[in-house]
Order: C-alpha cells, then structure tokens, then sequence
C-alpha cells in the first residue's frame, strides 16, 4: 500500500527531545500506513546531527531514510546546544558514527524532491527556516534542473511549519 501523505522532514534535534517526539510519531504513522518518510534533514551545523537521526530512524526500523545535514562550511547556525543529538549519536548504532561524512541538506532535499511526484510532497519544518531559504535560493544542478522555487512549486503540495 503507497502512502497518500508522503512527508520531507527537516529538524533541528539536538539540545532537546522534542523533535524525538515528533519523529516518533512520524514513524508510527509510517508503520500505519498513513505517510511515507522520504527523508530527514538538519536545519543547522552540528556533529551529532547526522548520527541522532539516523539511529531514530533505526530504532524505527528504517535505516535506509536519507539523511541530510549543514557542515560548518555552509555557514549556517551551528547547533550550540546539542546536549540531546550527542547523547543519542554517540550510544545507538547509526551510519555516521565512525565519521563518514552525511550529505548536505539542500542536496539532499532537491534529490527527494526531483524524485517525487509533481504535488506530492509535504514539508514538515520543526525548526529554523535555514533549509527552506536554502532550498529556495538553490540554482539547477545534477539532481534537478529546475531552481529551488521551481522545485517548490512543482513538487511540494503543502508545508506545515512548527
């Protein structure tokens, strides 16, 4: 059975476990039938990033879930407080815990977005909105050749923004 609600998760997990929560409840629903998870990206900086969320969606039993993050090159708010993210990243199995870098946000969102149908995507944001501009004032590259608005328009049906 294909999920009607198929939803692009950008976070900013790390000095709390609220976002926990809510990727908790995103895996129910999947286990329920009711969404797909194409993906999860980081909206900030941070070395735990990457590792929290990928063992959540391991716990979940979806190992494969792309994962996008910030470097600190991209210049972008480096998570401060990422008390939450580390405690997680550095105690549960996840793919960047022996330092294997995790792609970037924006290229990881403009991939799922090129690969999803045209009005098919809900953007759930529960943090900053780094991403969102990011994605935005993203230029045509090889995962799509439309800019960042135009993959927007053309594949995301509704955002629903904490």
């Amino acid at each position: 059975m294909s999920a009607e609600i198929k939803i692009l998760f950008d976070t900013d997990i790390g000095g709390d476990c609220d976002d926990a929560g809510a990727m908790a409840v995103m895996h129910e629903l999947a286990n329920r039938g009711e969404c797909e998870i194409l993906a999860v990206t980081h909206c900030c900086a941070g070395p735990y990033n990457a590792g929290c969320i990928d063992a959540i969606n391991r716990y979940f039993g979806r190992p494969d879930i792309p994962v996008g993050v910030f470097h600190p090159e991209d210049r972008v708010i480096t998570q401060w407080r990422d008390v939450y993210a580390r405690s997680v990243a550095e105690r549960f199995p996840n793919r960047f815990s022996d330092g294997t870098k995790c792609p970037g946000t924006v290229e990881v969102m403009r991939r799922t977005l090129a690969a999803a149908g045209d009005g098919e995507v809900t953007l759930v944001v529960t943090g900053s909105l780094y991403s969102m501009r990011r994605l935005l004032e993203s230029a045509p590259d090889q995962e799509s050749p439309l800019s960042g608005a135009e993959l927007i328009r053309r594949k995301i049906c509704r955002t629903v923004i904490m």
